[in-house]
């Protein structure tokens, strides 16, 4: 009997289902099909793939079994890997239709894989397109047409899936394609809004939400978000952007017209390092409590009337009555006669506020208010850093800036001495020698301390005799905290705490002496020093007598004395 070749004597074929992924997952593999049937079970096999939904392998009958093996084989090495993607404006045609860089075809025929993207089977109302077509939203829908903007933008849920021969390697295309959405497809940019944005300009702002492109505009943490198709996003940035410039530059230039006053009533409404900021760029008028010029701006007022004036202030009245009441609260009568500075005061009791007059000086309050901007504008900035300092002043008038440390404290001085500082000001170089912060403008919190300086030492006025104070704006900024003497030129560097520093190039603004030697005992009083004249401004003479006699009630001058607050 001849030899007959097999396949042409017991030829056969078998059909294997296969579903649609694994049909064309193994159509990118077909010379490894073919070469693991060869190997597997001769040359004498010859597979194929039909319609997208079956394989045919024909070949011996005798090995047919073991190559529909072979085949199955691969078909199980198929796997499946998904994905959910949640960036905005997206949806299941992200491969189909010039959403970006990637194609899926190229990457199917690289990894050969099959690549799809799909929305779940299930998925609840929240995550449809268009949400106020969703029963659920329905409770809603009248406040949400009240909403900009109109149009929404696509918030689908994708499911990502890919398939290929191998779990290793269908997780691999699913990293792969993550990294080119978040690369080449997807953007999300921050836009700061420092300063916030008016209704309108924020309508403006949602108007450019697309089906690609998400706004969210968040006031509350300063920032405008835009996220979605990076085509789509960079224009709407741009765009934004511009709009945000142009606001922010209205609301400034309105703002710069607002009084320091009036801006102090926005800070509710401002962050604070926007209200700083704005503080310092106010149009200064002259204080509103003032009896001239009052309210007016303060630069006409230096160009028609700059001449200084004194307003005597009734002591039954509110302000009057803040200030007698501010003497009183400062002043502890244990302490009379303590301390070198003291030396011959006999122990008297209380003080008696006879007159507060008020300085109405407009040069002087321009050069404090000049120097108060600096603060504010440093402020801003952060630097240097401000430790809060507490004293009663604080409390006297609510245009006191406490961020910078601004307060009213007291100054002792001989009545002589009080016409020359009510015209000029404060003058450091004038200090004297005996001092022990350096050559600077003392200031107290205490009416007990700052009545020592009354009246010469070696010639104390009795009491029942007119003496004079001044009660002063003071703007300390950033205070050095100094435990022992220093004979300071001016406040000293922050970093090193040297006055004569060269290699740092920020300084406090003011220093308060709290012991005369490190390891020594606190002193009786605080001792508040500024070594700028433009850093003081005396507002206030008040005109007192020292009494003897018991302690008067609560509302005459002298009847507290309450503890002084101490950071």
């Amino acid at each position: 009997m001849n030899n007959v070749p097999t396949t042409e004597l017991i030829a056969d074929s078998k059909d294997i289902v296969v579903s649609r992924h694994e049909h064309r997952v193994l159509d990118h593999h077909q010379d490894k099909l073919r070469s693991s049937l060869m190997n597997r079970c001769g040359p004498d096999f010859r597979v194929e793939l039909h319609h997208g939904s079956h394989i045919r392998v024909q070949g011996p009958r005798d090995k047919l079994k073991e190559a529909g093996c072979v085949v199955s084989d691969l078909i199980r090495d198929v796997a499946q890997t998904t994905v959910k993607l949640t960036k905005p404006g997206f949806d299941e045609n992200i491969f189909n239709h010039g959403n970006g860089l990637i194609h899926r075809e190229h990457l199917e025929v690289k990894h050969k894989c099959v690549i799809e993207a799909a929305l779940p089977r299930r998925r609840s109302p929240s995550h449809l397109f268009d949400k106020t077509h969703s029963p659920s939203y329905a409770p809603v829908a009248a406040e949400a047409k009240l909403n900009k903007p109109t149009i929404s933008c696509l918030e689908r849920e994708l499911d990502i899936h890919v398939w290929a021969l191998g779990g290793d390697k269908a997780n691999n295309v699913i990293t792969k394609i993550n990294e080119m959405i978040d690369t080449q497809l997807y953007s999300c940019y921050e836009l700061p809004i420092v300063d916030g944005i008016s209704e309108e300009c924020s309508d403006k702002v949602l108007e450019l939400q697309s089906h690609k492109v998400k706004v969210d505009i968040r006031q509350s943490q300063h920032k405008v978000i835009l996220a979605g198709c990076k085509d789509e996003v960079v224009e709407a940035k741009i765009q934004a952007h511009k709009l945000i410039i142009e606001d922010q530059a209205e609301q400034k230039f309105a703002l710069k017209k607002t009084s320091f006053e009036g801006i102090q009533r926005q800070r509710p409404d401002l962050n604070p390092t926007s209200y700083l900021h704005l503080l310092s760029e106010a149009e200064v008028l002259i204080p509103s409590y003032w009896t001239h010029n009052a309210g007016e701006p303060l630069s006409k007022v230096i160009k028609e009337k700059p001449e200084l004036r004194i307003a005597e202030l009734q002591l039954n009245e509110q302000r009057g009555k803040a200030i007698t009441e501010l003497v009183s609260a400062t002043w502890s009568s244990e302490l009379v006669g303590r301390g070198q500075d003291a030396a011959n005061l006999k122990s008297y009791k209380k003080l008696r506020v006879t007159k507060i007059e008020r300085v109405e000086n407009p040069r002087l309050w321009k050069a404090y208010t000049t120097k108060r901007a600096d603060l504010l504008l440093n402020a801003a900035k952060g630097a240097p850093r401000r430790q809060k300092i507490r004293t009663h002043g604080q409390n006297l008038d609510k245009t006191v800036v406490t961020d910078i440390n601004e307060t009213y404290l007291f100054h002792g001085l001989p009545m002589r001495n009080v016409r020359g500082i009510q015209s000029q000001g404060f003058d450091p170089r004038l200090s004297g020698s005996s001092v022990l912060f350096g050559s600077g403008s003392y200031f107290a919190e205490s009416t007990t301390k700052a009545d020592q300086y009354s009246d010469d030492r070696q010639s104390r006025t009795e009491p029942g005799h007119p003496l004079a104070m001044l009660l002063c704006r003071v703007l300390l900024g950033s205070a050095y905290k100094c435990d022992e003497a220093k004979d300071f030129k001016r406040p000293p560097c922050t970093q090193c705490h040297d006055d004569k520093c060269a290699d740092h190039e920020t300084f406090h603004d003011s220093v308060i002496g709290v012991k005369k030697e490190k390891k020594g005992r606190a002193l009786l009083f605080r001792e508040f020093v500024i070594y700028d004249k433009s850093q003081s401004y005396p507002e206030y003479i008040i005109h007192y007598e020292r009494h003897y006699g018991q302690l008067s009630s609560p509302e005459e001058p002298g009847a507290s004395s309450q503890k002084l607050r101490r950071d």
